[in-house]
């Protein structure tokens, strides 16, 4: 299995590397290269951790750099899987690839009422709770610090900047333009690709090492 990582961030910071060894360590078994697309030109910092085989600079959002990339890549992009992360992302486990759908963007929920039960399938440690069962799937929005997806969605990938200018007003109640997990689960719904939640056991830590965010579970 061969498997491309993409880090996309505002910028590339030293405190980061012990998540990346974690995660080089966790992929070992795997045929695994790397890229990283970033606000500036700072991906020496990354030079004898990784071997990046793409640095691209891009000042834009998360999911219009990463658009961009799949859209003008995808004809040498001869990988089986993408995992698409935050290199403030720390992995507490490996990724279990048994639970990954090949129509899907696999993820996290950052939002979800419904019937599933999900080990580590929340973004957020107290959100989610009894509270959000329902008997039917009615809210299901995916995490975007960290997803992986299948080399079968790849032609699905539009450009952002062709969106409907109404887009970002109805996926987005809090700042126009602003790229967060809403706006996310709209794009890819309009890709025609389907949500798939999984457990990721990881956690969201700032350039301080502070923990900001641990992935808790659904409906457990």
């Amino acid at each position: 299995m061969k498997i491309l990582v993409i880090f996309i961030t505002k910028e590339n910071h030293i405190n980061f590397i012990p998540n990346i060894l974690t995660l080089k360590n966790y992929l070992s078994s795997y045929n695994t290269q790397y890229a990283c697309i970033s606000s500036s030109d700072d991906f020496q910092i990354y030079d004898g951790i990784i071997n990046l085989k793409y640095k691209e600079i891009s000042s834009k959002m998360q999911l219009s750099k990463l658009s961009d990339f799949i859209i003008s890549k995808k004809d040498e992009l001869d990988y089986d899987w993408f995992i698409k992360i935050r290199p403030d992302m720390k992995l507490n486990q490996p990724i279990n690839f048994n639970k990954l759908l090949i129509n899907s963007i696999n993820a996290r929920a950052r939002e979800y009422k419904g019937p599933k039960s999900v080990y580590f399938g929340s973004s957020l440690d107290t959100k989610y709770n009894t509270s959000n069962y329902g008997t039917t799937e009615t809210i299901k929005v995916l995490d975007d610090q960290i997803f992986i997806f299948h080399k079968s969605i790849l032609n699905k990938f539009q450009y952002i900047a062709n969106l409907p200018d109404n887009f970002y007003i109805t996926s987005n109640y809090r700042l126009l333009k602003y790229e967060h997990e809403w706006f996310h689960t709209n794009y890819w719904k309009i890709c025609n690709i389907n949500l798939n939640i999984i457990g990721i056991y990881a956690e969201l830590l700032d350039t301080y090492r502070q923990i900001r965010y641990k992935s808790g579970n659904i409906n457990i």
